[in-house]
Formats: C-alpha cells, structure tokens, sequence
C-alpha cells in the first residue's frame, strides 16, 4: 500500500477551509427551503461565537455540540447556512461522518441554491470517501466509496469544469484504488493527468499514478511514470521521494549495490521527510553487501539521532545482527567497538541484555576475562528476571575461573544453583563450584580469608577433636572469628582450648586473647580475672606486660580508676622499656581524670605527648588534655588544645566528644552563634554520636521553625533515640516530630510517632490535635478502617476551633468513602453541607465533591453528576477535579469521545497561566486521560493505519500539552514517555 504524506496535509487544509453553504446535487424529492431571517437574535449571535471559539482552538467535539445547538434553536438564522456547514466541516474533523454527512445535506438541502454547491458535493463525496477509511467491515466500506464514486460522477456531471473538478478526478480515482478496482484507478488518475495539465493535483496524480502501476507489479510503466514527474517536477518536494522509490523498486530486484547508490545519495537531500528511512534502508543495503563497517556507521548515526527515535529500535537490531556477524568471524576488537557505542543508547531492554552479552563474548574472545565478568555480572544484576539472565551467570562464573578468582566462581556459581535450579546449565555450574571451592581451600589461610577458615577447621576439629595441631586449630578459629567480629564464638573457641587442653604451650596466649575477646564484648570483670591469669600463672611469658595493660583498660572499664592508676603504674615502673610503656602514661592519665586529678592528667599527657607518639595517639593525648582544662574552668585553653586536636586527625574517634565539649566551652565563653556552628558540625561529621542528642534537640527547634522538615525530623528522631528519661519535653518533640513526618508525606513513621505521643501522654496539652493529626496519618496512609475510627472517636470532642469538627466529619466521610461505606460517608458529608457555621464555606464544595465520589464509586453516576456539578463551582482544585470527574464518569462509560470534550472543558475553564498549581495538576491530568482517550481510540483504529496515525498524533498533541503548559506537573515524565512511544507507532 502507498503511503501519501503530502496528502494529509493536502486533507487538513481543505478540511479548514471556509466554504459558503452546500446544495445537495441527488436524485429525489427537494426538502422544504427553510427562508432566513433579515436579522440574528443575541442568543444565536451567542452560540455562534462560543462555537467559534473552540472550533478555533480546535476543539471540535465541543464546538460541535454548540453548532448542533445553533442548528436546533436557530434553523433560520442568517447564520444558520454557515453554522450548519461549520457543523459538518467540525464533524468531518473528528470523523462523526454520518453527522457531518447530515450537515452537508442539510446546508445543501434546506436553503437556496448558492455559489458553493460544487463545493457542498465535493464534500459530500469526500465525508463518504473518508469514512470509508473508518470502517472494517468490506461491505461497509464497499458502500462508502460507492457512494463517494457516485457522488464524486454527479458533481463531475454538473461541474465537469468546476474549480474542483480535478481534485474530484483525484479522490474518484482514490475510491476506485480504495475498491481495489486499480485499473479503473488508473484510469482515473490518468485524466486528471492528460484532461487538467494546470491542476495542482497533477504532481499527486503522476505519483499515485507510479505508485499503483508499481503496486500492479508494472515496475517498468511505473519507472517511466516516476520519469516523468522527474521531468515535470524538478524543482517538487517529492522528487526526493519519487528517486527513493525507484531505489526501493531497484532492491525489491535485490540489486543491492545499485539501490545502496540511489539511497545514499536520496539520504542526503536536505529536507526530505524520509530520509531517515532513505538512510535505513541504505544502511540495509550495505548490511547485505557485508559492508559491515559502512553499515554500522549508518546505523550508529541513527542511534544518536532524536529526531529518527522511531528507527532506533530497527537501527539497534541491525547492529547487533552486524556485532553477532563480528563474533562468528572472531573480529572481537570490531565487536566490542559496536557493544560499546550501543550501550548509551538503546532503551529496549531485551536487545540491551543481548548486546551487553555480546560485548561480554567480546572480551572473553579477547581473553579480557575480568571485564568480560563485569558485563556479565552487569546483565545479571539489572536484569535478573531477563531469559538471558542465567546465561550471562554461566559465563561469569566461567571468566572468574580463567581469573583464578575463586570467590567469584564460587558466588556465581552457587547463585546460579539457587537461582535456576532448572536450567540445563545446573550440572556444569555445580561441578564448578565443587571445583571452586577444592582450589579456594589450597589458599585460604594465607590469604587471611577467615570466613572460609571457619568452615575448614570446622570440619577439621569435628572429625578429629583430639589431633596433634587440635589446640592450634581451636587458637585459629579463635583468631580468625574474631576478625570477623565474631566475639561469642571466639570466647568458645578459647575456652575450649583453655578445658580439652590443659598442657599447651598457647595457654598463655589464649588466656590474654580470651580477656581480649571478653573485652571486646565489654565483660571487664571476666577479662580482668583472665589478665590476672597470664600475670600471675604465667609470669615469663612475653604476654604478661600486655596483660597488665589490658587489665588496667578493664579496670578503667569497670569504674575502678583507682586500681587502674595503680595497674599503668606497675607497667611503667616494672617494665620500663617494654613498648607500651608510653601507651600505659596515656592510659594512667586517662584514669587519673576520671578521678578529677586533673593536673596530673596534664602532667602525664604532657609526657606522652614527648615520646613522639602518632597521630593517633598525640590527638588522644590532647583530647584528655582538654578535658582536664575544661574540669580546670580554663575554656580558651581547652578550645585550643581541641583545636590542635582535629586539626591533627579530623577523623578523631572521639572528635564528637571534642566538638561537644568545644561547643560548650563557647556558650561559657557567651560566644552563642560559635557553639551553634560547632553543634552543626558534630551533627553533620557525627549523625550517630552517643553525644549528639542536646545538638540534635537545639538544633531540631531551628529548623521546624525553618519548615526544613527533613532536617527537624533527623534531629527530633535522634534526640528522642537517645534521650533515656521521659519528660513532658518529650511529648512536645514526639508531636513535632510527628507533624515533620507528615510534612515529609512519611505517613507510616507520622503515624508510629503520633500513636507514642498519645500512649505516652494521654493527658497532655497536645493529644487533641496528636489525635486528629493520627486519624489524618492513617487516611494518608490508606487505613481507611483505622482512620474512620480515629475520626470517630473525636465527634463528640469539644476543639478548641470550630473547623476541626468540620474536618473531622469532612475527612471521616472521606475514610467511610474509601471502604466503600458509601451511605456512612454521605450521611457524614452531608453534614457539613448543612452547616451553618460560617467556616463551611471552605469545606462545603469539598464535601459535594466527596458525596459526588461516593456515588461514581457506587457507578450511580446518574446522582454523582449533580454532586459533581455543585463541586465544579469552586474555582479551584476542587473545581478542576469536579470537572475532570465528570469527564472521568464518561471515560468510565467507555465514550471516550465524550469524555475527551469534558477533559477539554476542564482544560479550558481554567485557562488561565496563573492557575494555581493544584489546578494544573487537574488541567494535566486531563490532558493525559483525554490523550489516553485518544490512544484508546488509535487502538479501535489500528488496522487502518491512515485514520490511527491521525488519532495517535491527537493524543501526542495532548501530552505534549503536558510537556509545554504544565511542566511542573507529576504527569510529564509519562507524557514524554507516551510522546516517545507515540512517535514510535506514528
């Protein structure tokens, strides 16, 4: 079938035009002549030019409700010729055929004779020949393009040299090709051809004329055709086309080469609507020459081309047939290059999955094994439900063995097993991890791997619990599951040791490592008892001075600084030159502050500090420095001791306890806007800090004030997570921390925080609006049931301003509405209809809409339209989506035509740029349900291909409406997507 794209535009122009009113040219009797009257009435004036309006702003289906209107009441109107006429011109418009059949007969039937009858039969013609294109049926549209060859004949009997009589030639010819009667098509285009050489329907006669010989497979008469528009035309926009055509014909033959040179050089004509295709189908050629590299060029230019998104999918498959063709022939430098300009630029996701396969083989073709197991892993990752999925796992696994990467395989391998536990590939991929597995077991402690340490030694002090190396392997499993953190398990791997093995020489060892572990679990009381047994039982081993530290650490632990004092000063005087020495005149000082003994501290921090220590430890040394100065009261000695403490280490384990104390040494100082800065800055670096919640709830009061939610709320939840006692302040942080929660739209943790204030504080000044707020929460939240409750609860309150109980009825109708509690909600609702309460007026068109919603959810839409009608008043977001509903009520009903004009009327009512925004969400809406509509239509349509591109380009020019009107709208990510996928099918 050919394809016309001049002609829709040749269509639209003369669907436009402004014609005087038709007189009907059939056999039979002549209707009555209705005689018009000298002068318009204003009511018809009116109509008139209400019609007008949205017939120019081409709103055709309401514009045809007003002519229709204007025809009922104003049949002899002066106007009346032209109003009927613009009746049928708006009908034809939308394709209501029968009714722009009738207003064409009705113009040419009921009014005298005028200047534009040949005009009225061409139209006549044309609606019959148009809505032929409509219908599916063969007989139907057999009967249309008779009717339209008929009426085409009488108007060409009558007017056989009217203005229109060659494009009634045209479109007769077009009824004859649409009866598939192509000889007698041919006959016809060849009169407008040889009888009107001046028409300017001639170009269009020699191309339809070319197109149907070649379509009767007279390749070589269509040839001559195509020569002579050539001829005729050298300057025509469809010259470009006509030369295309010859190509296209060139390589039906398979004369590949040939037809590649003539699309090559159409592609480059500037202008050319189907160049892209031009373009394609030279890249086709080449691909069928095996021109590979030429073709891929071709192809990769189409897949950065926006304005050719609807070849992308087609270029994008040619290059991957081009990048699998590259694999076979081992040419992987040439088939990674291609993956790789793919991968920025495809968007369907199953050739996606095989092109990153493709560039997985690639590099696994070029032994790049470990990039070859990205992309692989890569696939598995973002599409794991994809068919290719296991695949590209079995792969992976494979590229990791090549690596000698053991970890790998075994994780893909045991992921594969679980995964696809039906896949052909199981069997190999559990051998693999068998496999896997025996090689990682050759290499694991060496490597410090302690997770699979754990599960070796495991088997091996299982099967053999009483083995020579029993206590090494028990030290080793204590070790290594203390790497991992693993401290429970450690302690009974040491204990173990310490009871089955009473004569080894790692007793010593174990005892301190076991006091380190209990350490670590901060059992100080244990880990001392253990410490004490490597000193005391174990006097020379080399763990006993590491003991008497650690022991110290335990005591310090257990509050008793005192013998901890005393403990650092056993190490230092016994073991003066062992190497944590220096570390026990830290740790003394340490004890030494705990007991207020501050200028000692100071005296064995400054001595520490001479041993050159680390970083690390220099900025420790200062830290109890500090603190020391600030039990002294010396605040400008603390600050800058703390000073040069984060500037040495910033990331100080305890530089949140540096900035708190910093902070506070500034408010003693009076120096407010310094601590608050500080505050901040242990909030931003120490989220989690132990320390962080008085910063947390100085700061949280700020930024409520602020309406930074976000931020208030981080703060109000840490300072509530680490705030121990309950207090009254509390319920004040609960609640506002609630109220952030809810701003945030966090409708579950609102809800959660709303519930604790009102558990913990039932009698307190905030649990009236804490339980509104909950029954708000839980509507939000979609619990309804809970949230009808809630709302219940508070009917006989007494709130201390008179629109909660408004609220409260309003929302609790809403909530009975939701569980379809239908009678409830509008018995709820109906009560702030009827309130007298001067307040009402702010929520009486609100509970309209919601009586309105509850019947259109009960489809009694029937009572729901006067409800809505009452809501539409308001002027709006509530107005706006009134109207939407009722446009909503008719989508609902299936009559999308209806429904697109009310979503017109929605968009049209609240015209104006300055509407606010939840209005234009309503206005964008709209636009997106009436473009739906209109897709739904294309859908209806979608074996005629002509009539669906037409609809699909209505509804790209609502969501496009979206993009350019209501950028700020929810709706225009999916309206782009829409335009996208639209521009695809166009």
């Amino acid at each position: 079938m050919r394809i016309l794209p001049f002609q829709f535009l040749w269509l639209g122009m003369m669907f436009l035009m402004t014609c005087p009113g038709l007189v009907r040219t059939v056999v039979g009797q002549e209707p009555e002549i209705i005689e018009l009257k000298e002068k318009s009435s204003q009511d018809a004036l009116d109509i008139y030019s209400d019609a007008a309006k949205f017939q120019n702003n081409s709103k055709f289906e309401i514009a045809v409700e007003e002519w229709e209107a204007f025809q009922k009441d104003f049949q002899d109107d002066p106007y009346a010729p032209k109003a009927i006429y613009y009746l049928g011109i708006c009908a034809l418009q939308l394709k209501q055929f029968d009714k722009a059949a009738k207003a064409f007969e009705f113009t040419a039937t009921r009014y005298n004779r005028h200047e534009s009858t040949e005009s009225a039969l061409f139209y006549w013609g044309r609606t019959r020949y148009a809505q032929a294109a409509t219908v599916k049926e063969a007989k139907q549209k057999t009967a249309h393009l008779t009717t339209a060859i008929a009426a085409f004949e009488k108007q060409l009997e009558t007017f056989d040299k009217g203005v229109l009589a060659d494009q009634a030639h045209y479109l007769l010819a077009e009824s004859f090709y649409g009866l598939d009667d192509k000889p007698r098509a041919i006959t016809a285009y060849q009169s407008v051809v040889t009888q009107f050489p001046k028409s300017n329907q001639r170009e269009n006669a020699i191309y339809a004329l070319g197109a149907t010989l070649e379509e009767t497979q007279k390749y070589e008469e269509a040839g001559k055709m195509y020569d002579l528009f050539l001829a005729e035309f050298p300057e025509a926009t469809l010259r470009t086309e006509i030369r295309m055509r010859k190509a296209e014909t060139i390589l039906q033959a398979k004369n590949y080469a040939e037809a590649a040179e003539i699309f090559a050089e159409v592609s480059v004509a500037e202008g050319f609507a189907l160049v892209n295709h031009s373009r394609m189908r030279h890249g086709f050629c080449l691909k069928m020459l095996k021109d590979f590299e030429a073709a891929s060029v071709l192809f990769l230019q189409f897949m950065t081309d926006s304005e050719a998104a609807e070849f992308h999918l087609e270029a994008a498959g040619h290059l991957h047939s081009i990048c699998r063709s590259y694999l076979t022939d081992k040419k992987y430098d040439e088939a990674l290059k291609l993956t790789e300009s793919l991968r920025g630029t495809l968007k369907d996701k199953n050739l996606l999955v095989q092109v990153e396969i493709a560039a997985g083989d690639a590099l696994n073709g070029q032994e790049k094994y470990e990039e070859a197991r990205s992309r692989y892993l890569e696939v598995v990752q973002k599409y794991p439900e994809h068919g290719l999925a296991a695949e590209a796992l079995y792969f992976a696994a494979f590229a990791a063995l090549k690596l000698k990467q053991y970890d790998g395989v075994i994780q893909d391998a045991s992921s594969f097993v679980k995964q696809f536990p039906k896949h052909e590939f199981r069997k190999d991929m559990t051998k693999l991890l068998e496999e896997a597995r025996i090689l990682k077991s050759a290499e694991l402690f060496e490597n410090k791997k302690y997770a699979e340490v754990l599960v070796i030694l495991k088997v091996a002090i299982q099967e053999n619990p009483t083995g020579t190396r029993a206590d090494d392997n028990l030290l080793l499993l204590a070790r290594s599951s203390a790497e991992l953190n693993q401290f429970d398990e450690a302690k009974q791997y040491a204990l173990q040791l310490i009871q089955d093995h009473p004569k080894s020489d790692l007793l010593a060892e174990t005892r301190f490592r076991l006091g380190e572990y209990l350490f670590q679990a901060k059992q100080y009381a244990m880990a001392n008892q253990q410490y004490a047994l490597v000193v005391s039982e174990h006097a020379e081993s080399p763990y006993v001075a590491n003991a008497l530290y650690s022991q110290a650490w335990s005591q310090v632990f257990l509050g008793e600084q005192s013998a901890a004092e005393k403990m650092f000063t056993v190490l230092i005087e016994k073991h003066p030159e062992h190497k944590l020495v220096a570390l026990a005149l830290l740790g003394r000082g340490k004890s030494r502050r705990q007991q207020q003994k501050f200028d000692e501290t100071i005296v064995d921090m400054d001595a520490f500090l001479k041993t050159e220590p680390s970083v690390n430890l220099q900025t420790d040394a200062w830290f109890e420095k500090g603190m020391s100065q600030i039990g002294l009261q010396q605040h400008e000695n603390a600050i800058e001791t703390f000073g040069q403490l984060l500037e040495a280490d910033p990331k100080f384990s305890n530089a949140d306890s540096v900035l708190y104390e910093i902070a506070f040494a500034q408010r003693a100082l009076e120096k407010p806007d310094a601590a608050k800065t500080t505050f901040e800055k242990l909030l931003a670096d120490h989220a989690d800090s132990a320390l962080a919640a008085d910063s947390h709830f100085r700061l949280a009061e700020y930024q409520y004030a602020d309406e930074d939610f976000k931020e208030s709320v981080e703060h109000y939840t840490s300072a509530l997570a680490q705030s121990k006692d309950a207090t009254p302040l509390q319920e004040n942080i609960i609640h506002k921390q609630a109220w952030a929660y809810f701003k945030l739209t966090d409708y579950e943790k609102s809800v959660a925080s709303f519930k604790d204030q009102i558990a913990k504080y039932p009698e307190g000044g905030f649990v009236l609006d804490g339980k509104f707020m909950l029954a708000e929460s839980l509507y939000k939240l979609e619990n309804y049931q809970a949230a009808l409750d809630a709302f219940l609860e508070l009917m006989e309150v007494e709130f201390p301003a008179a629109q909660y109980p408004l609220l409260v009825r309003l929302h609790s109708g809403k909530a009975a509405s939701e569980l379809k509690s239908y009678e409830q909600a509008r018995g709820l609702l109906q009560q702030v209809v009827d309130s007298e309460d001067a307040v009402a007026d702010s929520y009486r068109r609100e509970a309209h809409f919601e009586i309105g919603w509850s019947y259109d959810r009960e489809q009694n839409y029937e009572k729901a339209l006067p409800a809505f009608t009452s809501a539409g008043r308001d002027r709006g977001a509530i107005g706006a989506r009134a109207h939407f509903m009722i446009g909503d009520i008719a989508f609902k009903q299936k009559q999308f035509t209806e429904a697109i004009k009310q979503f017109d009327r929605t968009i049209l009512r609240f015209e104006d740029e300055k509407a606010p925004e939840d209005v234009k969400q309503w206005q964008a809406l709209a636009a997106f349900e009436a473009g739906r509509c209109k897709e739904v239509l294309a859908g209806e349509v979608k074996d005629d291909p002509t009539r669906r591109k037409i609809i699909v380009t209505e509804a790209i020019a609502y969501y496009q409406m979206i993009v350019d009107k209501y950028p700020q709208t929810e709706y225009v990510k999916q309206a782009q997507q829409r335009i996208e996928e639209l521009g695809a099918i166009k």
